[in-house]
């Protein structure tokens, strides 16, 4: 099956230069960024005093920038909170939007079709799952190079449907601001956070939640027999509810799912008007689950 790429429209694009780039991002993100190198990128978040979500995000290190790619929706208020936590520190911090494009390049079966490295689009493995293929990150004036890529193009809406599939849950089709903590939707197992870096905004908590043992609620797919879904609706097993759907794409979703609950449940699971549905775990939760 050949590849597929979509351009997104809806991403914002944080810069971050100065002496102490490094040292700053360190001391407030969920991912450890002591050893950042341009050839890849990471998975990461900014949590409130909490321990919950604000938002989620790639960082892309290019030369002597730290690039942040997030959710459009998000980028005015995680730059906000950036600039809130510089205090004294050597570190500019500012909305780079207009000059960079981000996008995906995935496949949907296995196969060895290899990649057109000869453009100057900047390709990252998606660090989160290797079934996500590559990150790309692209200037604005290079468009053309995305453009040269042998692949099928998609929309952003296609890449969302793959995502669910997976029971990948990202800000804005899975989570909201200030709305879950990272265990909720599964981001320790999608390499989102960094347990033993040290303290960041939200550790005491985030840290205190995994070293429990047992984790509450999880993100699960969810995958109906007859409607389409939608975000909101309660997952039911009779007349106990035991999750909520966050995200959905026709028939199928991602649901924040009570683990407590689920084991003492019995199918049929329904939503909706008694609308059948089935549950699965995401493969990549495995032991951490």
């Amino acid at each position: 099956m050949p590849l597929n790429k979509t351009l997104f429209h809806d991403r914002t694009v944080i810069s971050i230069t100065g002496a102490d780039r490094i040292s700053y991002l360190q001391g407030i993100i969920t991912q450890d960024v002591s050893n950042l190198d341009s050839d890849h990128c990471h998975y990461s978040a900014l949590l409130t005093p909490q321990g919950k979500m604000i938002a989620d995000f790639f960082i892309l290190p290019i030369g002597k920038e730290i690039l942040l790619d997030c959710a459009a929706e998000i980028g005015a208020k995680l730059l906000a909170r950036l600039k809130l936590y510089k205090l004294r520190a050597q570190v500019d911090v500012m909305d780079v939007s207009n000059n960079w494009k981000v996008g995906a390049i995935w496949q949907t079966e296995s196969t060895d079709a290899p990649l057109d490295r000869t453009t100057s689009v900047r390709m990252f493995d998606d660090p989160r799952l290797s079934d996500l293929g590559k990150r790309l990150l692209i200037a604005t004036d290079q468009l053309s190079n995305f453009e040269a890529i042998e692949a099928d193009k998609a929309d952003a809406s296609a890449y969302a449907r793959y995502c669910i599939s997976l029971g990948v849950p990202a800000f804005g089709c899975g989570f909201t601001s200030e709305d879950t903590f990272p265990l909720d939707v599964n981001f320790d197992a999608l390499n989102g956070v960094d347990y033993k870096k040290g303290c960041f905004v939200g550790q005491e908590v985030a840290s205190r939640m995994k070293r429990k043992g047992e984790v509450r609620k999880r993100t699960w797919i969810v995958t109906s027999e007859q409607e389409a879904l939608e975000a909101g609706q309660s997952v039911m097993s009779g007349e106990t509810t035991i999750g909520e759907i966050t995200a959905a794409q026709q028939r199928q979703g991602l649901a924040i799912i009570r683990r407590d609950r689920l084991t003492k449940a019995t199918a049929p699971f329904t939503v909706g008007e008694n609308s059948a549905v089935t549950l699965h775990e995401p493969t990549y939760l495995g032991d951490t689950a």
